[in-house]
């Protein structure tokens, strides 16, 4: 029964990564928590290590197709450098029992920066990126995701660059970070690789067939609905 639930879960989560063009970081942790019933520090740290794999596969793929900006390392080396400091706080927020508050609330302030989220218009800069880079590493030792989705709406939002300019930099620098807050997390005895490696697979197929949903679909529509998505997960997080 288990197995038929973990690869039920992985295929919900890669099908709604999919459809909306997202990691998957998002979706993935109330699916461990819901529906795999993981205490919420371990789901965290299991959805850091999904998130670096699929993130390394967009890295590759992106960079396949020339679609990265390599000036994003910077942001990925500040952003692991940065996770440090998320790490220490993720561990305080366990011992003090407010983690379900911090991820519930950054869930529900995530959908209304993207629901609102207006394009840019310029190129980042190196401080655009090193500011971004620090945030990016704080947030996702904290909330358990790639960073990516933290480091697109601050960029765009706060320094005005191009929304797909902030995506070719996320590309390479979320595996980056992603990876150093994955192993600092199972280092912690935070994670459960065994169930990573058997959730990934049907995560991938999900997200294969989610990704044919979301060509066929209006970006505007997606954004939308992943915003309200993510505002209903917060406040299932808020109340657990």
């Amino acid at each position: 029964m288990a197995g038929i639930m973990e690869a039920l879960a992985g295929l919900l989560a890669g099908l709604l990564a999919g459809t909306f063009g997202v990691g998957g970081g998002a979706v993935t942790i109330p699916f461990l928590v819901f529906m795999l019933h993981l205490p919420l520090p371990i789901a965290v740290g299991t959805n850091l290590l999904i998130v670096s794999v699929n993130s390394v596969f967009s890295f590759l793929f992106h960079a396949k197709q020339g679609t990265v900006e390599w000036k994003g390392f910077i942001m990925g080396l500040l952003g692991a450098a940065a996770t440090l400091l998320g790490n220490y706080l993720f561990v305080l927020s366990v011992k003090v029992n407010v983690l379900n508050y911090i991820i519930g609330f950054a869930f529900i302030g995530l959908s209304i920066i993207l629901w609102y989220k207006v394009d840019g218009y310029r190129e980042p800069s190196l401080r655009d990126l090193s500011l971004a880079g620090l945030i990016m590493g704080i947030y996702s030792a904290l909330i358990g995701k790639g960073g990516g989705s933290i480091a697109v709406p601050t960029l765009v939002a706060l320094f005005k660059v191009k929304t797909k300019e902030a995506i070719k930099a996320s590309v390479v620098a979320t595996p980056v970070v992603a990876i150093t807050a994955a192993t600092e997390k199972c280092l912690y005895g935070m994670c459960s690789l065994f169930l990573a490696v058997r959730f990934i697979p049907f995560m991938i197929f999900g997200s294969f067939v989610g990704s044919k949903i979301m060509k066929a679909s209006s970006s505007e529509v997606l954004k939308k609905a992943y915003s309200a998505f993510l505002f209903i997960v917060g406040l299932a997080i808020l109340l657990l």
